[in-house]
């Protein structure tokens, strides 16, 4: 099944939503905000909503088996451009 850009554009529209929820709390709070972590949190939820149809919400539940195994896989190394391109000659 293909999204298409106006179906990806609902989807990311939908997570921004969440994601300045989520900022609004730490300003409600007046708590530094873990920038990293949200916008990644938003990035992961985005990604996983639009390639894999799976609706997840990494930021409230970083816990959740798909957030720790796609967080591993992004930050393992094993999507490094080199790596990909020695495995394309090979």
């Amino acid at each position: 099944m293909y999204l298409s850009m106006n179906q990806m554009f609902q989807i990311m529209k939908d997570y921004s939503d969440i994601l300045v929820k989520n900022i609004q709390r730490y300003v409600d709070k007046d708590e530094p905000c873990a920038t990293k972590d949200v916008i990644g949190a938003y990035s992961l939820d985005v990604m996983t909503s639009t390639s894999f149809s799976v609706n997840i919400d990494s930021l409230n539940k970083p816990s959740d088996p798909f957030v720790i195994h796609m967080k591993k896989l992004l930050t393992s190394g094993l999507l490094n451009p080199l790596i990909i391109l020695v495995g394309n000659l090979l």
